[in-house]
């Protein structure tokens, strides 16, 4: 294993060369690019809407149940 292991690296190194020519990338970036890149809200906003959209939906239902609930003495018996 010791002995192929330059071999190995050689080969990792070109797949990651085509890889980053396939993206048009001459280097593998490193953290500091990519967190320039990335924006931490744009990220979460979608899941954080979400998450409101299914509370939201829930209260509505709740709302129903509860009055359902409270009615439900008046509701017609049909047996």
């Amino acid at each position: 294993m010791i002995v192929a292991a330059p071999n190995y690296k050689m080969n990792i190194e070109q797949q990651l060369g085509r890889v980053l020519a396939t993206f048009g990338m001459t280097a593998i970036p490193d953290f500091t690019t990519l967190s320039k890149d990335f924006n931490l809200a744009n990220a979460i906003s979608p899941i954080l809407n979400g998450v409101r959209n299914l509370a939201q939906n829930a209260l509505l239902v709740l709302i129903y149940v509860v009055f359902m609930l409270f009615e439900q003495k008046f509701f017609a018996k049909t047996y």
